[in-house]
C-alpha cells in the first residue's frame, strides 16, 4: 500500500523422495510445541554446509541487476528470504501474515520447486526466514516476529532442518519444526528482520519509525517463554520514517558482515571479533540496489558471493547484486 511512496523515496536515496504430502524425518526434531532445539548444544563450527562462506570475499558489490520475474501469480506477499546452504541454486521464500504457511523453494529462473510446510504452525505474521546451523546441521529458522500494533504478548522463533530435495517436481514436503516463544525487555516491539549467528542464535532486528533499530538476541532451548536479550542499537542515521524501517537482514555466514534492507535502502556494516553487540554504522556501506515498490526481503549467497533481494507484489522481480 506504501508502492507509490516508497518509490518515490527510493529515487530520491543517494546510491552507494516422493512428491505429494510425503513427510521428511527430521530426526534430532523435537515437536513444535516444545522449546527443545533440535541439537542446538552441539558446537556450531561442526554445521555440515555446502555453502559455507569460508571463502574470503575479495570483491566488491556493484549495482542489483533484475534476473528474473518470480513466475508463480501465488507469491504475491514475499516478506522473507534465504538462499539455501544445503541445496546449491535455491533459494527459499515466505510470505507474510494471512498468506499460506508455506517456505517455498525458488529456482534463480523464479520457478517453484516445491513447498515445505512446519507440522501444526500457522502463519499469524511471518516476517523473515534465514540459515543457520542447529548443532551438526542447517536449519531454516522463521520469524513469527509481526507486530505492527506493538501490542502481541509474544512472538516465536520456529526452525526445523533443511531437507535435501527429492529430485521430483513440483514437491510438498512436511517437517517438525521446534519453536521458541519469546518477549521483548522493553515490551513489545514490532519487527520484520531476522539473523541467524554462526552460533547458532537467531538474532532479531526491530523495525521502528525513529530509525533506531535494536538488535535482540533470542535463547533457544527455554521451557516456556524466553526473555530476548537486547544486543546493541543501530542508528541509521537517515532521518525518520518509511526510508528507515528495517524490513529485513541477512549475516554473511562467517558473521563478519550484517547486511540490512529498509524501504529505501541497503547497508552492509562490518562486524568485529565481538560480533553482534559491537554492531555500529561507524563504517557502514550503502549498496545499490534495484527500486522497488515495497521490498522487504534480502539475502546473502555465500558461493558464488552475491545479494539477492525481491519485492511484494504479483510476480515480482528477482534482483541480484553481484560481487565484481
Amino acid at each position: 500500500m506504501y508502492g507509490l511512496l516508497l518509490l518515490s523515496l527510493a529515487c530520491a536515496s543517494p546510491g552507494p523422495s516422493k512428491s505429494g504430502t510425503q513427510a521428511v524425518p527430521v530426526d534430532s526434531a523435537v515437536p513444535a510445541d516444545s522449546a527443545k532445539p533440535a541439537d542446538s548444544a552441539k558446537p556450531a563450527d561442526t554445521a555440515k554446509s555446502d555453502d559455507s562462506g569460508s571463502e574470503p570475499r575479495d570483491c566488491s558489490w556493484g549495482p542489483a541487476a533484475g534476473v528474473q520475474r518470480v513466475q508463480s501469480e501465488d507469491l504475491r506477499e514475499i516478506s522473507g528470504l534465504s538462499a539455501s546452504r544445503v541445496n546449491p541454486g535455491v533459494l527459499w521464500v515466505l510470505e507474510d501474515s494471512d498468506r499460506p504457511a508455506l517456505i517455498t523453494a525458488l529456482d534463480a529462473a523464479g520457478l517453484t520447486l516445491g513447498t515445505i510446510s512446519m507440522d501444526g504452525i500457522a502463519n499469524i505474521d511471518w516476517e523473515d526466514l534465514a540459515s543457520g546451523p542447529c548443532g551438526e546441521e542447517q536449519c531454516l529458522f522463521v520469524g513469527e516476529v509481526g507486530d505492527n500494533g506493538e501490542s502481541r504478548e509474544s512472538v516465536l522463533i520456529h526452525w526445523f532442518i533443511e531437507p535435501e530435495l527429492p529430485s521430483e517436481r513440483p514437491f510438498a514436503l512436511t517437517v517438525t519444526a521446534n519453536s521458541q516463544r519469546f518477549t521483548y525487555p522493553e515490551g513489545p516491539q514490532n519487527a520484520e528482520a531476522l539473523v541467524v549467528e554462526p552460533s547458532g542464535s537467531p538474532v532479531v532486528l526491530t523495525k521502528r519509525m525513529d530509525g533506531l533499530t535494536r538488535l535482540y538476541r533470542v535463547p533457544l532451548g527455554v521451557e516456556g517463554t524466553a526473555s530476548a536479550e537486547l544486543l546493541s542499537s543501530l542508528d541509521l542515521e537517515r532521518g525518520m520514517g518509511l526510508p528507515t524501517l528495517v524490513t529485513a537482514a541477512d549475516l554473511w555466514p562467517d558473521g563478519t558482515r550484517l547486511l540490512v534492507r529498509t524501504y529505501a535502502l541497503m547497508l552492509e556494516l562490518p562486524i568485529g571479533p565481538d560480533g553482534l553487540e559491537s554492531a555500529s554504522m561507524e563504517h557502514a556501506v550503502q549498496l545499490e540496489p534495484a527500486i522497488e515498490l515495497q521490498g522487504e526481503s534480502v539475502a546473502y549467497q555465500a558461493s558464488p558471493p552475491a545479494i539477492w533481494h525481491i519485492s511484494e507484489g504479483s510476480q515480482p522481480m528477482m534482483n541480484r547484486v553481484s560481487c565484481e
